[in-house]
């Protein structure tokens, strides 16, 4: 569905890879982005589950985006990001290729997504495409990703986790951040168009790459 806004409002896009195609979501829904990080197995759970990860204190449910959206998963390394969602009151991390960038774009270059887009991906999470000159984003809402009773599951899985972990990465945090920016990928000269930060925050942080 797209979003009903006037045409000349802009959003702020947080950017993301995931099986070769490029995706966006609309910053609101986006807490923080982190590094792969030591992922605690959850034995007896759907295959999209990857487990629970301990960050700060706090546990999250890993969820792998791709397989959840039919594309074939692939194996982490540097480039690969955690992208912390609130979905009700669970917090869950979907695992992308890599977070690329922050656009600013007027809501009105959102059109309604082509049916071969449709028919790859379940149409309930795409918001529709944004077209930038050559470029072609999927807007996702990844609020509806789940669904309610998978959403019921992951309470439970929350509080049964099993030690075997995978290996950490390193893993730095923007020290003065509201929304954590954990590690700096390479990305172009130009391609940021401000800080990533929650909208809340507008203004908060200098410039800063994700």
């Amino acid at each position: 569905m797209i979003m009903e806004t006037a045409k000349d409002e802009t959003v702020k896009i947080v950017v993301f890879r995931l099986g070769g195609e490029e995706f966006g979501v609309d910053i609101s829904q986006v807490n923080r982005i982190i590094k792969m990080d030591a992922i605690t197995r959850i034995p007896n759970t759907p295959p999209y589950i990857l487990g629970v990860l301990n960050l700060r204190g706090g546990i999250i449910v890993i969820i792998d985006l791709a397989m959840k959206l039919g594309f074939q998963s692939r194996r982490s390394d540097r480039n690969t990001r955690i992208i912390d969602v609130e979905l009700g009151s669970t917090v869950v991390g979907m695992v992308v290729d890599s977070a690329t960038e922050l656009l600013t774009i007027s809501r009105a270059t959102i059109q309604p997504a082509p049916s071969i887009i449709m028919k790859k991906i379940n149409g309930e999470y795409i918001n529709g495409v944004a077209i930038i000159d050559q470029r072609i984003l999927i807007i996702l809402d990844l609020t509806k990703v789940l669904n309610t009773e998978e959403l019921a599951g992951l309470s439970s899985i929350r509080g049964n986790p099993e030690d075997k972990k995978v290996k950490p990465s390193l893993a730095i945090v923007h020290p003065h951040s509201p929304v954590e920016l954990v590690g700096t990928p390479e990305i172009e000269a130009g391609t940021v168009a401000g800080p990533f930060t929650h909208p809340s925050h507008a203004g908060d942080l200098p410039q800063h790459p994700f």
